[in-house]
């Protein structure tokens, strides 16, 4: 015969359990397990878990049986049938989702690059979004609406005169880190349309001098780094990547800008 077996620990608790084997057939002759509260504890019943292990029964004569120390009152020498139960099949608990509503305020300001820089200077940038977040132990992912403004103006040294009022309305699908420090990340992407009202006059183009309105295409894609003043405030900077449709070229542009979050 031979006996094999472990011995683990959970918690402050230590696990032991062994089986005895016969070595021509590999059959299994008995089996014991326990769960001790210290290892003097199981030191201190290594008598009757062998005993159990070999499936002696017999009384052992009281003469031969060493002492052990009395039980302490806030201490069981072995956990209960049931204890040993939610220690062996107790399961981690899942970890709790969080379902909330964020508004958030900003401005930017927009630097055009491209060809719109040739004509246009920067713009001004109010904006506002709502979301409803789902916070997961790797994340926060958001969805909601998100809208603004787009006030730009001509350059100085142009003969025309242009003046751009856009104003986006999008989706916004955000995604921020949860660390345990107040510090975190964000992401969001804006795709909608923009409603935009160009004017534009000059000595040169009286002629087409005028108004032009039209709703196009919006995207915008905003990365960000910010603290939680609180769990229901946090303030972060960011830069923006704007662009706006239209017929004959589109507007791209550079926004950087601060946005501050409210949770409810």
């Amino acid at each position: 015969m031979i006996v094999v077996g472990d011995i683990g620990k959970v918690g402050s608790r230590y696990i032991i359990s062994s089986k005895m084997l016969e070595t021509e057939t590999a059959r299994t002759l008995n089996t014991a397990d326990g769960i001790y509260i210290n290892l003097d504890s199981l030191i201190d019943d290594i008598y009757s878990f062998t005993e159990k292990l070999s499936g002696i029964t017999e009384q052992v004569p009281e003469e031969i049986v060493e002492k052990k120390p009395p039980e302490l009152p806030e201490e069981k020498e072995m956990a209960s049938g049931e204890e040993q139960e939610k220690l062996l099949g107790e399961k981690a608990e899942p970890q709790k989702v969080e379902h909330y509503l964020t508004v958030g305020a900003g401005f930017g300001l927009t630097f055009p690059i491209g060809a719109a820089a040739d004509v246009l200077g920067f713009a001004y940038n109010p904006l506002a979004s709502i979301n409803y977040n789902i916070g997961l132990p790797w994340g926060v992912i958001g969805f909601g609406l998100a809208a603004g403004t787009n006030i730009t103006f001509t350059n100085s040294d142009t003969d025309v005169q242009y003046g751009l009022y856009s104003i986006p309305v999008a989706a916004s699908l955000t995604y921020r880190t949860n660390f345990k420090l107040p510090l975190f990340f964000i992401v969001e992407v804006n795709p909608g349309v923009a409603f935009t009202i160009l004017n534009y006059s000059g000595s040169g183009f009286n002629e087409n001098s005028g108004t032009h309105t039209s709703t196009t295409f919006f995207l915008a894609a905003k990365l960000g780094a910010g603290i939680d003043i609180s769990r229901g405030f946090g303030v972060f900077a960011f830069g923006n990547f704007i662009l706006i449709t239209f017929a004959n070229a589109p507007y791209l542009g550079i926004s950087p800008g601060i946005n501050m979050i409210f949770r409810f």
